[in-house]
């Protein structure tokens, strides 16, 4: 399959062939009396399908034009039409209209095609939002999300600098961990999505609802202050420009996962919308954890409430059909007396498996001597997932007047997903002759709902101007009757395999755990800005002042227990306990005299309460000095966290205000008009979040181990120096060199401690230094050859080198109070190679990324060595084709190398990978191909 599909991709190249020279092109500059007009609508007079949209230098090329003698229509909001007449095409030449000088139509505006809304979505608006940016920033716009294959915010984040990616899912920063990171959705700052993590889930935003997406590098007074890798702006669309109605419809193979055998223990009704079914909740009259727990309780009553479960310990096994990819996006624009109107809809459905092998190991303390180390666990996981999600987006603004528009935007996820792992192996702490089979049948469902109003308000002549957001975010994570357990049998006996039943409730035998957690967020923010000169087009000094509020509050309840043997704690019948798992937990078994009763597990840690306020104030002020530009400010945030839970000995309230004053520095000089040098100073802060803080025991089946959080977390304070290059040779080309510094006072890491078997924790090291360097290379062949095809390619070329140290202030520089940065990679490269013919409509790219070794869990000096993530090469090829006037056709091939996933644990601790070194974790993800079709009505 791998072969078909890159020769198919290679006959495409080959066969391309050079348009005949039958046609002309018409190519003009557009601009008003004081500078180009960017997204300017240049089409021919009667013929809408031919036409062209002005770049960031006012530039534009209409081609394909049949000889012969047209009127140009140019059009943009605000300005009077222009019709340029009798213009003459002559086939194989290109007729230059130069430079058309559009006039400010303040009185009556006339119907345009864009609607008083700069274009922000193309290749060339992104490399200008980079280049007059005063902070280093890099741009993914949605012209260059659909030349690749990427479905969603974390594929998309790929293409940037310095980014990786961990579980499909997680953004990685300059190889800092996700923590370090600020999500914003439409200048909103977004939930966390997970339980267990900082973190936001980047593969709920489906790619087909992107702008573009803003990655801030370095700080400013006007961004969030608690970062120090990125603060990634998402922007949902906007304001369409045009009318349109399109349905795409992609379908899925992926390689060892489709029609193979998937495993699944039960599939609600109402789950092929990714909500999940209500029966998998605990009955409603189902006893409290209270009453449970109370020594009053007989075991008839224990047998009783058990009984009141449904037997779900069973699973099934069909055939994993090909995935399933829905999108309907729909744009209007339209006007009502003197607003004008637009507006976004989007609708996706995605319906996906995936199956995966996965070897697991973990280990006793390394024995120099021997020169390797014991066994402790040795596991073959069979996981398959069925992955469903449900989008929405639904944006309107409206065009009040030159001075005023209005914007409501509102996004919202559900994704559920059905996942069961089978698991054999040898547990070598219970004992190296037995054999283990373990399960887990879990389902998790996720809802995120966005909801931002604003506007921006212009005044004194467009010299000043006020925007405002008053936002409402809202996170729903629910995993219900998480069910997990393990039978056992002697290792290589015919034998069948006997339940382990536990002689008191559990996470992992014959238990079932449930956790509930909502979250909302609700944020306001004001920017007043003011330019102090008589022009508000010219450059000059200005001012900006700002505020940002939030309160943020959640919940979080986790409930678990075990089916515990009712007489005696022990089954005396091995008929029983050998019985096949889907009849072993009927109610006519548990309900016998050698039964089961529910032993509750649930203890004060299991839940909390939390909330923080956040009171954040700015002022900055950029004065332009002839090449110099100077921005600098401060921000001043005020942070009230509380937290209230408790542990066996404890209440446990963490109520503190800390007040973080951080001063910013942001200089430009340019060389020249199309090269400048950039150098930024932040200061920053890393605060520790509310599971990190709550002494919440969360067990984790995939690894066999246990998180717990650390209520003694102080906050990280951080440094951060930019200093970087950047050349722009034409409107969508540009090269960057950079290198940066951080320092980190108190970092919050995740670290292992104990050793039967090992656990995780949040922890402080002492402090860490970052220092790094980047390159970035956009570049078009165009003015490279007269040869058509060279003339449709470009390339992109993205890397990083990182080098980090932390210091555990354990003795004085020594190899071994020193190591790199958890999630720290040494080195991150993305490059890709475009190949895109306007006239036929086929585009072809290939993309490729590669990181190296990153520590995924740092290790102890109880005999946990530290665990690495290795590198990892993914190739993407993607092809493209108009087919028709509606029709566009799309073939694609996901991660052709299908690399395998490795971690290794660094057995001797010397740092470095080596053959000694002892895998961890191992598995590949499988190759995935894609098939689809889009009609545009």
């Amino acid at each position: 399959m791998k072969g078909v599909a890159i020769i198919t991709l290679l006959v495409c190249f080959s066969s391309l062939k050079s348009i005949a020279q039958d046609t002309g092109e018409i190519s003009g500059n557009i601009s008003d009396s004081l500078e180009t007009v960017i997204g300017a609508v240049v089409v021919i007079e009667g013929n809408n399908a031919l036409g062209a949209l002005t770049d960031e230098e006012g530039n534009f090329l209409i081609k394909k034009i049949k000889p012969g003698t047209y009127n140009i229509v140019v059009t943009y909001f605000g300005y009077k039409d222009i019709v340029v007449k009798d213009i003459k095409v002559e086939a194989g030449q290109t007729t230059a209209l130069g430079k058309v000088v559009m006039q400010s139509d303040m009185v009556e505006s006339v119907e345009a095609t864009v609607i008083g809304t700069k274009t922000t979505n193309t290749e060339a608006a992104g490399i200008k939002e980079t280049k007059e940016n005063k902070s280093v920033v890099n741009v993914i716009t949605a012209e260059q999300i659909s030349k690749s294959q990427d479905r969603d915010v974390a594929q998309v984040m790929q293409r940037v600098p310095g980014v990786t990616i961990v579980d499909n899912r997680f953004v990685l920063i300059r190889g800092l961990s996700e923590r370090y990171n600020v999500v914003m959705i439409n200048d909103i700052i977004a939930p966390n999505t997970e339980v267990e993590r900082r973190s936001f889930s980047f593969d709920l935003i489906p790619s087909q609802m992107l702008d573009r997406v803003t990655v801030y590098k370095s700080g400013a007074a006007d961004l969030p202050g608690d970062f120090s890798a990125g603060v990634v702006k998402v922007y949902t669309k906007g304001i369409p420009d045009k009318n349109y109605f399109n349905v795409s419809l992609t379908g899925g193979f992926r390689d060892g996962t489709t029609f193979k055998d998937h495993n699944s223990n039960f599939n609600g009704k109402s789950e092929f919308l990714g909500f999940g079914d209500k029966s998998r909740n605990l009955p409603e009259n189902f006893p409290t954890n209270t009453y449970l727990n109370s020594n009053t309780v007989t075991d008839a009553q224990k047998q009783k409430a058990a009984l009141m479960l449904p037997n779900r310990f069973g699973y099934t096994t069909k055939s994993a059909l090909p995935d399933l990819r829905l999108n309907i996006d729909l744009g209007r624009r339209f006007t009502v007396g003197n607003v004008k109107i637009g507006n976004v809809t989007s609708l996706n459905y995605s319906n996906v498996y995936q199956r995966q092998l996965i070897q697991r190991y973990d280990y006793l303390a390394y024995d120099s001597a021997a020169g390797k180390s014991d066994l402790r666990t040795r596991f073959d996981d069979q996981r398959t997932a069925n992955t469903i999600r449900l989008g929405v987006i639904h944006n309107w603004s409206f065009i009040l007047n030159t001075r005023n528009k209005i914007e409501f935007k509102n996004f919202f996820n559900q994704q559920g997903e059905n996942e069961a792992v089978v698991r054999n192996g040898i547990d070598y702490g219970r004992s190296a002759t037995d054999s283990i089979r373990a399960y887990s049948y879990r389902y998790t469902s996720r809802s995120l709902f966005s909801s931002q109003l604003g506007a921006k308000h212009d005044f004194n002549q467009e010299r000043t101007s006020f925007s405002w957001t008053i936002g409402y975010s809202y996170i729903h994570r629910n995993v219900p009757d998480w069910i997990r357990f393990r039978t056992y049998k002697s290792n290589g006996s015919t034998d069948p395999y006997k339940d382990i039943a536990p002689s008191s409730a559990t996470l992992f035998d014959n238990a079932r755990f449930n956790s509930d957690l909502k979250e909302s967020v609700i944020t306001a923010r004001g920017d007043f800005e003011h330019k102090f000169t008589e022009d508000a087009d010219s450059i000059g000094v200005s001012m900006k002042l700002g505020y940002y509020l939030e309160t943020r509050s959640r919940e979080f309840a986790a409930r678990w227990m075990s089916l515990k043997p009712l007489n005696n704690n022990a089954v005396t019948e091995d008929s029983v306990l050998t019985l096949p798992i889907d009849q072993l937990f009927s109610p006519a078994v548990i309900g016998s005299a050698n039964g089961f009763k529910i032993e509750e597990g649930t203890n004060a840690s299991d839940k909390y309460s939390a909330s923080n306020q956040l009171y954040a104030g700015y002022a900055s002020i950029a004065i332009p000095l002839k090449r110099f530009n100077i921005q600098t400010g401060i921000r001043v945030e005020g942070y009230h966290q509380v937290l209230t839970s408790a542990d066996a000995s404890r209440k446990i309230k963490i109520d503190t205000f800390i007040v973080s004053p951080l001063p910013f520095l942001n200089t430009s000089y340019n060389i020249t008009k199309k090269s400048l040098v950039r150098f930024g100073y932040g200061k920053t802060v890393n605060r520790p979040e509310f599971r990190e803080l709550a002494p919440f025991l969360f067990y984790d089946f995939d690894l066999n181990t246990n998180f717990v959080g650390n209520d003694s977390l102080r906050i990280c304070n951080i440094h951060n120096l930019d200093l970087r290059w950047e050349l722009y040779p034409s409107s969508n080309e540009m090269i960057s060199l950079g290198v940066f510094y951080k320092r980190f006072n108190n970092p919050i890491e995740i670290t292992s401690f104990g050793s039967s078997p090992r656990q995780f924790t949040y922890r402080n090291a002492k402090y860490a230094d970052n220092i790094g360097l980047e390159l970035e290379i956009r570049k078009s062949f165009e003015s490279l050859s007269n040869i058509k095809f060279i003339k449709n390619l470009s390339f992109l070329f993205n890397g990083s080198l990182i080098n980090s140290k932390v210091n555990l202030g354990l003795t004085k520089n020594t190899e071994a109070n020193t190591r790199a940065l958890q999630g720290q990679s040494p080195y991150v490269i993305n490059t890709g190679l475009y190949y895109f013919n306007e006239e036929n409509g086929l585009s072809i790219s290939a993309l490729y990324n590669i990181f190296g070794k990153r520590i995924f869990i740092v290790g102890d000096s109880q005999g946990n060595a530290n665990i690495y993530e290795m590198p990892r090469h993914s190739l993407d090829l993607t092809l493209q084709k108009k087919l028709s006037k509606h029709w566009e056709g799309r073939i694609g091939v996901q991660d052709l190398l299908n690399y395998q996933t490795r971690y290794v644990q660094d057995t001797n601790s010397d740092g470095k990978i080596t053959g000694i070194d002892e895998p961890f974790t191992l598995t590949k993800r499988g190759t995935y191909f894609n098939l689809g079709v889009q009609y545009r009505f």
